[in-house]
């Protein structure tokens, strides 16, 4: 899943002031979200290797590819080396090949989680303003003068010789503790009646062989393959088929929250109970292989 330049599928409100002039816009959360509460959407996938590239591709393009930014936002692939001598092909092969795109991105730290969580707020925000027509449609690359949320707030963003002003707009961000606990909830809810529907289903039988319903309840099966339950997070039909859940939030891989060096959920290295009783726990790494992220998103005023 693409996460930033999709469709849109939620209503939330934009408005946008023009010294004392103001036009309200309906504008839409990205598709690919879930609504979870009101003013709180959710990835229904964690970040994919290909969401990465694109970040990493926008990263080289404006501060080119022997900066510090871009090498600031690469994963540490070496991190599979962790896991055994047999994951030596993922060292070169996960992050780049297209056979792993929609794999989620993993070996990167909370601090990178958090600054692509920002551009994506920068890159979804411009969107926005492009299609009201308040900023130019075209690609700018030039570091002094690329659109962000920041340069917005402290300088000003002139728009026909007026400063811009934001009243209200939309941020991306890590979940916290708190709002992970919560994700979890809401998901046991959203996947109760399709566990029901498919244990009933003949048709199913092929798909709760390798995916088994009990085990959709804490959304992974636990394979000794580990990259089998990475390839789920994202292409299973019976998951990504539907809007109203989250994609394996309690397991697949473990996600970054907002407080530091926490995660939530388990990972495709432990047991089942393990995944169920994940929650929210201290990781004591700086990255690894069974860590990856997704965000969430909230309107905020003024």
């Amino acid at each position: 899943m693409t996460h930033v330049f999709t469709a849109l599928v939620v209503l939330v409100s934009l408005q946008i002031t023009h010294n004392t002039a103001s036009i309200a816009l309906n504008r839409k959360a990205p598709k690919g979200t879930v609504e979870i509460a009101d003013n709180l959407w959710c990835d229904a996938t964690e970040i994919t290797n290909l969401d990465w590239r694109e970040y990493t591709n926008w990263v080289a393009q404006v501060y080119g590819q022997e900066s510090a930014e871009y090498f600031a936002a690469l994963p540490d692939s070496n991190g599979w080396r962790s896991i055994g001598s047999f994951s030596e092909p993922f060292v070169e092969n996960y992050h780049k090949h297209p056979a792993y795109n929609d794999f989620p991105v993993v070996n990167i730290t909370q601090e990178q989680a958090m600054a692509y969580a920002a551009w994506r707020t920068d890159r979804y925000l411009e969107q926005l303003l492009v299609k009201a027509k308040v900023l130019d449609n075209t690609p700018n690359y030039n570091a002094d003068e690329v659109f962000s949320l920041a340069r917005t707030q402290q300088n000003g963003w002139m728009h026909n010789g007026q400063p811009l002003v934001l009243s209200q707009y939309p941020v991306f961000r890590l979940p916290t503790s708190e709002e992970f606990r919560q994700l979890v909830a809401f998901n046991e809810r959203s996947l109760q009646p399709l566990v029901e529907k498919c244990a009933k289903k003949k048709s199913c039988s092929e798909c709760l062989e390798s995916y088994p319903a009990q085990n959709l309840k804490s959304e992974r099966a636990h394979h000794p393959e580990f990259l089998h339950t990475f390839q789920l997070s994202t292409t299973h039909p019976c998951l990504t088929s539907r809007n109203n859940h989250l994609v394996y939030i309690k397991g697949n891989a473990a996600e970054w929250v907002a407080e530091n060096n926490r995660i939530g959920g388990g990972h495709f290295g432990d047991d089942l109970q393990e995944v169920d009783q994940a929650v929210v726990q201290v990781f004591d790494k700086t990255s690894g292989p069974e860590v990856g992220f997704r965000t969430v998103l909230e309107w905020r005023t003024k």
